[in-house]
């Protein structure tokens, strides 16, 4: 979306202040409203999910941060991904719930094949109405499961976790931390480019 944090903020304020919510009936009417940031955050970290566990350079980003938090006086303690796994089943559900057609018909404009890694949309089958009622039910409850944990945590104010498990994606595969939750969580996200890694770095 941009790239810088500020580039986000001024595309993020022209959004808000063209007042969709008088076109969209789903938008809430919440004006632009400036934040003061207290100086000391307590931020959350996910090293593992879990599911997938991090290749070295980006674990060893994740700990970078994490110190350099600190020495900026914030409090930084590690997120428990209890719920992650469950998590990643619903997602998967949800994706084939109407048995591969939104994927068959995109592919059916082009005749493109089936990617190995979406197989799953080719084989599934379609949910019944009530079955994907349920479902809905078991995300909410997902959700509230998750807002506890995070409201156990006295004062947290964001969890730092990483996008992929690799620097660059690996071929075939798509399964990230943020994309993997944030549709089941519908909480705000943001990816932002913590370091830049070099060879000379990884062989060191």
């Amino acid at each position: 979306m941009g790239k810088t944090l500020s580039d986000i903020i001024m595309y993020s304020k022209a959004i808000i202040d063209a007042e969709c919510w008088k076109l969209d009936p789903k938008m809430l009417p919440i004006p632009w409203r400036h934040v003061d940031l207290p100086k000391k955050l307590k931020i959350a970290v996910l090293y593992n999910d879990g599911i997938c566990l991090p290749t070295p350079p980006v674990t060893r980003a994740l700990k970078e941060t994490a110190v350099k938090l600190k020495k900026a006086g914030h409090e930084v303690l590690a997120w428990n991904p209890k719920l992650h796994a469950k998590a990643i089943e619903l997602l998967g559900r949800m994706f084939v719930a109407d048995g591969g057609k939104s994927v068959e018909a995109l592919l059916g404009v082009t005749g493109e094949p089936y990617r190995p890694e979406m197989l799953q949309y080719k084989d599934a089958k379609e949910l019944g109405v009530y079955d994907m009622w349920k479902l809905h039910t078991e995300r909410s409850e997902l959700q509230r499961q998750y807002l506890e944990q995070w409201m156990a945590i006295e004062g947290l104010d964001a969890i730092l976790g990483k996008t992929e498990r690799t620097m660059v994606l690996l071929k075939h595969s798509f399964l990230t931390i943020i994309s993997s939750n944030n549709p089941i969580l519908k909480r705000s996200a943001r990816r932002l480019q913590i370091r830049r890694i070099y060879r000379r770095v990884q062989r060191g």
